[in-house]
């Protein structure tokens, strides 16, 4: 950088004069730079918008489904003993039940409080319990050894229990001052097994620590049982017997049982569980999706309406330092609307949207083949396609057809992909309306992300991301010249600050020998 010298012997603002002269070049560098900013403006705008598209999207993969769009309801003559759900693919039947018994495991808790008195210190085993040893010990528990130290307390016993992989799950009760086991697992196979336990020392704890459940216990040393079982499930539906189940819920043909309570032997043994299309399920289906896609539908086309102020561009540094904060919001805001005005996937993403609810379902027959027969309509055109339901029409077809929502969005005709003959594609004109909306939303996708990326100011090879690296070129280059510039005004001015001080310098010479020869 040159030595930059101030007016002194000129008595010019040489600051202000350079300043001026740099004024139309730093301007063609800000216009850089708003367009930069723009761009930034528009990649987020885009992306933000993809996204939203993406979770939209999500929503109308579950249309394509039957389990969504031809909901099963199930009443329970015995709700206390049996409750249950369906599956679309359910008979619309009544199934009869019968629980012979329930999958058990095991659940043991001290009988007593086991401190070895009221004042005992719980600090440690030895004397929270009365132990005898002080040295650790082995607790097999389930065929895992268990390592035992009697200085420590009985929180550390329930962890090591917990961490053993032997299937039991380990609590303490300080207030009632019990202890707690339960197996993680139910039925025959189900256990808290101490029998394997050989040392006196472990034999001792597990005695103390009182336990008993309303499972039979079988004895194997003392007087204290040491191991105990769980019992299977076993159920009969529709005359079918199903034994030695670990659970206590059953999926038979579509239908998932839930069972409660034994009822053999019970004043109504059998329980009658009755399998019906859910046509209210069906109706709240089709209002959710209309409210979504109008709500998609009106983003869209908010943005693509989206009034441009071209005389409000995005503000340098400069022009915000001389105004107020409100004032620069208002800017900005009118600064970054309309920039997705007619943008080009996003117009016919909505014109495919469109497309896709309005025509009929080429591969079905009959009257139901289109969203207008189940009472879905377009608005006025000036309403860009809002989507409006006739419940009573809905309800009116689910009546005579209780899968007719599942057919007209979730019907899937694929044919051969042409450009691989090894893969297929959906046959969209003959697909159902979900099926349509998903393809157009990842083609959609697909577009914005080729455009602007996923993620807002990664370096990554969407067009406005090169876009932003090409204007981060030319600003670096031309702040370079503006530097250059800059520095060479500087250079004259102090060459001429010289010069004119030179002069001076001279002249006064010369007036002091004139002077003083006379």
């Amino acid at each position: 950088m040159p030595m930059r010298i101030s007016g002194l012997a000129s008595g010019m603002d040489i600051d202000s004069m350079v300043k001026q002269m740099m004024k139309a070049q730093s301007t063609r560098r800000d216009q850089v730079y708003q367009k930069k900013v723009q761009t930034e403006w528009q990649q987020s705008d885009l992306i933000d918008l993809s996204n939203q598209l993406r979770t939209y999207r999500d929503s109308i993969f579950k249309l394509k489904l039957s389990n969504t769009t031809s909901p099963k309801s199930v009443s329970s003559s015995n709700s206390d003993a049996v409750t249950a759900t369906a599956t679309a693919d359910a008979t619309n039947t009544v199934h009869l039940v019968t629980v012979n018994s329930l999958a058990q495991g095991v659940s043991l808790g001290s009988q007593d409080s086991i401190s070895a008195s009221s004042s005992a210190d719980k600090n440690t085993l030895k004397t929270h319990l009365g132990l005898s040893s002080t040295s650790p010990f082995v607790l097999k528990l389930n065929g895992k050894d268990i390592t035992v130290d009697p200085t420590k307390s009985i929180y550390e016993l329930v962890s090591s229990i917990n961490n053993s992989g032997a299937g039991v799950k380990a609590s303490y009760d300080v207030n009632l001052d019990r202890f707690y086991l339960n197996s993680t697992t139910l039925g025959a196979d189900a256990k808290v097994d101490f029998s394997a336990t050989t040392d006196s020392s472990a034999q001792e704890l597990v005695a103390k620590l009182k336990l008993g459940g309303a499972s039979a216990a079988t004895s194997v040393w003392g007087t204290t049982g040491c191991q105990w079982k769980g019992t299977a499930g076993e159920v009969q539906i529709d005359g079918v017997t199903y034994k030695n189940l670990t659970s206590n819920s059953l999926t038979v043909a579509g239908v998932v049982y839930a069972f409660k309570q034994k009822t053999l032997g019970t004043g109504e043994p059998t329980t009658s569980l009755q399998v019906s299309p859910d046509i209210e399920g069906s109706v709240k289906v089709v209002k959710d999706f209309v409210s979504q896609y109008n709500e998609i539908l009106n983003k869209l086309n908010t943005e693509l309406n989206e009034k441009v102020y071209r005389d409000f561009m995005p503000l340098t540094d400069e022009q915000k330092s001389a105004m107020k904060d409100s004032d620069i919001t208002l800017w900005q805001e009118k600064a970054r609307s309309g920039l997705l005005r007619n943008e080009s996937s996003m117009r016919e993403l909505v014109s495919q949207m469109r497309y896709s609810v309005s025509d009929a379902v080429g591969s079905l027959t009959g009257k139901y083949k289109s969203l207008s027969s189940l009472g879905v309509t377009t608005g006025l055109y000036s309403e860009g396609g809002k989507l409006y339901l006739n419940e009573d029409t809905l309800r009116k077809a689910l009546t005579e057809d209780p899968d007719v929502v599942s057919k007209v969005f979730g019907t899937t005709v694929t044919k051969p992909d042409p450009t691989d003959p090894t893969n297929t594609v959906n046959d969209l004109s003959n697909c159902g309306v979900a099926v349509r909306l998903y393809d157009r939303l990842k083609q959609a996708m697909d577009k914005i992300r080729v455009r602007a990326g996923t993620i807002t100011g990664a370096d990554d090879m969407s067009d406005l991301g090169k876009q932003l690296r090409r204007y981060d070129k030319q600003l670096d280059d031309m702040n370079e010249q503006l530097t250059r510039q800059e520095d060479q005004y500087y250079k004259q001015f102090t060459a001429m600050e010289q010069a004119i001080q030179k002069s001076n310098s001279q002249s006064s010479w010369l007036t002091q020998q004139l002077g003083g020869k006379g």
